[in-house]
């Protein structure tokens, strides 16, 4: 396929269809060693098949990305069709507003418009070292001159503290998968139940230590002298006390590092499936932007340019009034009044100002001092 460059196996993605944990998934997945998973023309109509598939038999599909975005060379051939790539971005609203689930894993570069597409997603699972951004460090160096990595670009840690793009961030490729594994096996059974249930098993904490945290987290102060306890003012994270009630190990937390006063994730009681939203019980404090801020490196460096620039056009302006007479030159009936005053605030040896007839009688001595000399 495509031998006039060099050739693409399979257009660079494979597509089809497997069970995860028992129910039945669309799969696409790219394939980054052909071309980086570029899209070509075959590419685009295998990844609108599978979504027609997915949508037309109601079956959740399942992302693994790690694609370049548009072959450009042949982006002619890519773009402007009613059913090429952009009618990719349309089945992700559409696929979603119908209520099937859409899960895409980064497990790579995602650039350009290869990152829309998990992006539209209802989960998003992303792993350390992977990209997601329109345009890479070398782009944007050329773009507007700044240097930054491609981890302030798109990086995880950014878009999972940050931005708040992604859902889950993984350290490799097989968590990812486990994760990813483990979310569709929360899913339930369609069509006619929305949950589900397995076998159940025990927390990881003991049940009836539940009230545990919150009494680890009492400050004194909350504990009145007749023994009654505010135990609203506790604090306590309250992941230790999911952990007295949720089955052991089946807790998939929800934008870890993203808003973190709530907890939000999904989890299994008894063996049910449930979703959770849990209040942060401990103080947190908000991810920033590292090397931001006006005091940043660049941002500093164009702020000085910018203002010896504004300075030499001034000084380039008042030259130019200068010698077209349109502004008279102060400097010439300044430097006289100056001397002037400097004259009248000649100090004695004692440091007393001259003034008055002082200041007059030193301007004779003065002048008569000059005219001898003359």
């Amino acid at each position: 396929m495509y031998p006039e460059v060099g050739g693409v196996p399979a257009a660079g993605v494979v597509v089809g269809l497997g069970r995860v944990l028992g129910r039945l998934c669309v799969i696409v997945a790219n394939d980054a060693t052909v071309k980086a998973g570029a899209f070509f023309p075959a590419t685009c109509k295998k990844v609108l098949r599978a979504q027609r598939f997915s949508l037309e038999n109601k079956l959740p599909i399942l992302y693994l990305v790690d694609s370049a975005g548009v072959y450009l060379p042949m982006q002619d051939e890519v773009f402007p069709d009613e059913d090429d790539f952009g009618r990719i971005f349309r089945n992700n609203a559409v696929i979603s507003a119908q209520g099937i689930p859409q899960f895409a894993a980064i497990m790579g570069n995602c650039v350009a418009g290869g990152g829309y597409l998990p992006v539209m997603c209802d989960t998003l699972l992303m792993t350390e070292g992977s990209g997601l951004y329109l345009a890479g460090p070398a782009l944007v160096k050329a773009a507007i001159g700044q240097t930054a990595t491609s981890e302030e670009i798109g990086g995880t840690k950014m878009h999972a503290g940050i931005s708040g793009t992604i859902d889950y961030r993984e350290p490799n490729d097989e968590l990812c998968v486990e994760r990813l594994r483990r979310l569709v096996g929360k899913l339930g059974k369609p069509p006619h139940t929305p949950f589900d249930r397995t076998q159940p098993v025990p927390p990881k904490r003991p049940e009836a230590e539940i009230f545990s945290p919150v009494a680890a987290g009492m400050p004194n102060s909350a504990i009145s002298p007749g023994g009654a306890a505010n135990w609203g003012a506790a604090q306590y994270d309250v992941r230790d006390l999911l952990a007295h009630l949720v089955d052991a190990d089946t807790f998939d937390e929800f934008k870890a590092e993203y808003g973190q006063s709530i907890v939000c994730g999904f989890a299994r009681i008894d063996g049910w499936a449930v979703g959770i939203v849990a209040n942060q019980k401990k103080p947190v404090k908000p991810a920033t932007r590292q090397r931001t801020g006006r005091h940043h490196p660049l941002r500093r460096e164009a702020r000085q340019r910018r203002q010896q620039q504004r300075g030499a056009e001034d000084h380039a302006d008042h030259r130019r009034l200068v010698r077209s007479r349109q502004l008279r030159d102060v400097r010439k009936s300044v430097r006289p009044a100056l001397h002037r005053r400097l004259a009248d605030r000649q100090v004695r040896g004692d440091g007393r100002r001259l003034g008055g007839q002082d200041a007059a009688a030193h301007r004779g001595r003065g002048a008569h001092t000059q005219g001898a000399r003359a």
